[in-house]
């Protein structure tokens, strides 16, 4: 006799008994499955199941899973790219050629231009990873410029290895080499969306200590709030204000600040004790 469970598709009744005394230890649960897979298992909804089942936690075995299970797919859905895409993350992923040869029926779900985007990020992704070294917290700057002009202008390939370099150093509270590419990489923002410029202006609020810089973001916090004045940038542009010694400014916009939080249903705590702090000095 056969059952039938979500996690494991259709699975005979003695194996559907070991499931459901494993299922109260998560460690046996993943195992058992794992076991059934290595068996040999290709029921396609036992595959697709457990490779979201093991998808964040373990993505190595989650790539070979859902290998087999794109072998056997004759046709693709939504739901099927979607894993894909979820799932692949470099280039030297056996997934890699699953997505290129599936190309045909992803273009038939995904448009091109989003096929094509996505491709250019795994590449960069894989390039990008193999020109850090974790160990020693250094770049091959050599090796990603050549790899990456095999299919980027080298203008381009300049300007994401410089942002990779200058979110790296931000994570490793390097802040004089995240503030340094920062301002390289931000002389011109014409063309930088509002919430960009925000998040941007916030990092150095948070981290940077130089006058000069602080008063470039202050710039940057202004031209954020141009583009779409909202309580998040205004807030920002009330801290900046504060921290290089603009009080009366600090005080305008932590007041327009709450305003909008307050309109808009934000909780607006923080700018008010900002608020309250410029009206005591």
């Amino acid at each position: 006799m056969k059952w039938y469970t979500e996690t494991l598709g259709y699975v005979e009744e003695s194996d559907f008994i070991q499931f459901a005394k494993d299922a109260g230890d998560p460690s046996k649960r993943i195992g058992t499955l794992k076991q059934k897979f290595e068996d040999g298992e290709k029921d396609p909804e036992f595959l697709k199941n457990l490779a979201e089942l093991t998808l964040y936690n373990d993505t190595e075995f989650s790539g070979r899973v859902m290998e087999r299970y794109f072998n056997a797919k004759t046709e693709l859905d939504k739901d099927d790219i979607q894993m894909l895409f979820t799932g692949l993350q470099s280039t030297d992923s056996p997934l890699y050629k699953t997505f290129l040869a599936k190309k045909t029926d992803i273009l038939k779900i995904v448009p091109e231009k989003n096929y094509n985007f996505f491709d250019k990020n795994i590449k960069v992704n894989t390039i990008l990873k193999k020109s850090y070294n974790t160990d020693t917290k250094t770049w091959n700057d050599s090796y990603f410029m050549t790899e990456a002009q095999k299919f980027l202008a080298k203008d381009e390939a300049d300007k994401i290895l410089k942002r990779a370099k200058a979110a790296k150093a931000l994570k490793n509270k390097d802040i004089a080499t995240y503030e340094k590419l920062s301002l390289e990489l931000y002389k011109d923002t014409s063309a930088v969306k509002s919430e960009e410029l925000n998040s941007l202006a916030w990092n150095f609020f948070e981290n940077v200590t130089t006058k000069a810089s602080l008063e470039k973001a202050v710039a940057w916090a202004q031209e954020s709030v141009k583009k779409d004045e909202n309580y998040a940038n205004t807030d920002t542009l009330a801290n900046l204000y504060n921290k290089v010694g603009d009080k009366k400014n600090a005080k305008l916009w932590a007041e327009k600040s709450i305003s909008l939080a307050k309109s808009t249903g934000q909780d607006s705590g923080d700018t008010e004790k900002l608020l309250k702090s410029l009206n005591i000095q």
